[in-house]
Order: C-alpha cells, then structure tokens, then sequence
C-alpha cells in the first residue's frame, strides 16, 4: 500500500514542462523585448525632448517621465519573475501572475491616458490588443492558482 502511495506520488506533474513551458517561455522573452522596445522607442522620443527647438510642457514631461519610470519598474520586475523561474522559487507564480495583470491594466491606463491628455478618443485600434490581453490575464492567473504542475514545480 505504500509502494502504490509513493507511486502516486511520483507521477504528479512537476518541473518546467507540459504547459508550464508557455509561461517559462513568455518571462523569459518579456524583459528582453520590453527593454528592446524602451531602448528603440524611448530614446528617440528623448531625441525629441532635449532638442533646443522643441519646447513641452511641464505636464508633458512629467507625463514622459512617468511613462518611463513605469516601463523600467515593469522591466525591473520581470527580470526579478525571471530570477524566481530559474531558482524555481515560491514566489513565481504570484510575481508573475502580478506582472500579467500590471500589463494588462496598462494597456487600458496607458492609450486612455493619452487620449485624455491630448483630447483625442481613444483609439480603437487598442481595443483587440486589450481583450487578448484579458484573455492572457484570466489564463496566467487561473493556471499559477490551480495548476498541480505549478504547485509541485515552485516549493522552495
């Protein structure tokens, strides 16, 4: 009987495999391209900003800083989910899980900020980007709460 029990217990799903490859994958492209696209995008906004020509208001450029302040805080912290995936620690789940849903609520906060800002709608382009975005949010959260795979992988 323990000889079964034991058995058992050994063919629970544990390691970086199965599905739980998706999300390894996504940490660990994530904080790479997000700094590819702040190093790309960001730094010819700033071009912009320290021209002598162009003069923008203080509102702007807090709203400039903000934004960047933001982005390097959210590469920040998928480096550290990348840190907890590759240690294999308690703490992925919820840290990533927690990034997912901060990206997601960017993507609604950022373009409708904006678009208050320079009094213009929001653009509907966004809105398909926001719903795959939500739909990704739901998925992550769902499988890092109940996945075995999950809960036996991240023990330490």
């Amino acid at each position: 009987m323990t000889d079964t029990a034991q058995t058992t217990k050994k063919r629970e799903p544990k390691g970086i495999f199965g599905w739980l490859l998706l999300p390894a994958f996504v940490t660990l492209v994530t904080p790479f391209t997000f700094t590819a696209v702040i190093f790309s995008n960001y730094f010819s906004k700033y071009q912009i900003l320290f021209d002598a020509k162009n003069r923008f208001s203080v509102p702007t450029l807090t709203f400039i800083g903000v934004e960047f302040f933001v982005a390097i805080t959210l590469i920040a912290g998928w480096f550290v989910a990348l840190y907890f995936l590759a240690t294999k620690s308690r703490h992925y789940p919820s840290t990533s899980s927690i990034l997912v849903f901060v990206v997601f609520a960017l993507s609604i906060l950022n373009p409708s900020l904006t678009a208050a800002y320079y009094h213009q709608p929001f653009k509907s382009e966004a809105i398909p980007g926001i719903f795959v975005l939500f739909g990704i949010s739901v998925i992550w959260l769902a499988y890092m709460e109940f996945s075995k795979r999950v809960k036996n992988t991240f023990v330490i």
